[in-house]
């Protein structure tokens, strides 16, 4: 085999590693997203509030119980698709994508050294790619199916 074989080979596979990390990170930040809205600790009037609530029985409407506010399903993902589509900041971690490159860098030489900006620039590109796979529906089992 020539070297271009060989290179072609090792680029292939360190690829799909990158992207099986790049889809971790985008699940995690997904993840992060949702609990994102829990984890944050209530200020005290709320939570003043929420013991009052709890105490007292829930209120009723003809007889029923009254159920809380719940948004249609579809009405919250459009907000923060517009949220997200609005925003230019990066949605993968800073440090997990530069330890990805890192790594991945140690296989084809040790002792490298990154400005901050080409691995800022990695980054945008990996988000920008991603972003067109995952908006093109159509192409969406091909790609799941090829890795």
């Amino acid at each position: 085999m020539g070297e271009d074989m060989i290179f072609a080979m090792h680029f292939n596979t360190v690829w799909m590693k990158v992207h099986n990390e790049i889809e971790l990170q985008v699940i995690k930040i997904r993840g992060n997203l949702k609990s994102s809205r829990q984890c944050k600790p209530a200020p005290r009037k709320q939570l003043a509030a929420k013991v009052a609530r709890l105490s007292t029985p829930p209120s009723t409407i003809g007889g029923r119980l009254k159920r809380p506010h719940r948004y249609r399903p579809g009405t919250v993902a459009l907000r923060e698709i517009r949220k997200y589509q609005k925003s230019t900041d990066l949605l993968i971690r800073k440090m997990p994508f530069q330890r990805l490159v890192r790594e991945i860098a140690q296989h084809y030489k040790n002792d490298l050294r990154f400005q901050s900006h080409a691995v800022l620039a990695l980054q945008e590109a990996a988000e920008a790619y991603l972003v067109g796979v995952l908006s093109n529906k159509d192409s969406l089992g091909n790609w799941f199916y090829v890795f």
